[in-house]
């Protein structure tokens, strides 16, 4: 799924390129900022946060790469700077968006739902739905549905939600 540069209402741009091995520190990072509320439960030391942090990171990049051979693995740039990945998987009847990941200054700015309304915009010129899980509690939730995205399932501690062109609804 090719998705255009897109224009924010301040004059910045967000712009995707694919996911380089050097970028994998910048990734690393932006996963761990995913984590830090769970892990401050935890009382673990740095060492063993550290150590579990990137056992996960690379399962999770493991995961994706083997669920999703043929997905898209951006870096998300605002203007030139890395500000988040995204992870798409076009098919033959659906686009899963995989993962959608902010650095934390890019966070509540506007920016996932802009990137998340082009994505929509293009599954819609292609007459397919969008579809997604995400973490049952999530604030990403409120997002997902103020975009028009509805639960049709639950698997774990996520909820798989589906967005469908005006045309596909019946």
């Amino acid at each position: 799924m090719i998705l255009p540069e897109i224009r924010l209402d301040n004059g910045q741009r967000l712009t995707l390129r694919p996911e380089q091995p050097e970028d994998a520190p910048f990734l690393f990072r932006l996963y761990a900022s995913t984590r830090e509320d769970e892990l401050t439960l935890t009382g673990w030391d740095d060492t063993t946060r550290a150590r579990f942090l990137q056992g996960q990171f690379q399962a999770q990049r493991t995961g994706y790469r083997s669920q999703f051979p043929n997905g898209e693995f951006d870096i998300v740039l605002l203007d030139s700077t890395d500000t988040g990945r995204i992870v798409l998987n076009q098919m033959a009847d659906k686009v899963r968006l995989v993962d959608l990941v902010l650095a934390p200054p890019a966070r509540n700015r506007g920016l996932g739902t802009a990137l998340t309304k082009a994505i929509l915009a293009e599954a819609a010129r292609l007459n397919q739905p969008v579809r997604l899980h995400v973490l049952r509690h999530s604030p990403a939730v409120r997002l997902y549905r103020r975009l028009g995205f509805s639960k049709i399932g639950e698997h774990g501690f996520h909820d798989e939600m589906e967005w469908r062109p005006i045309a596909m609804k019946p």
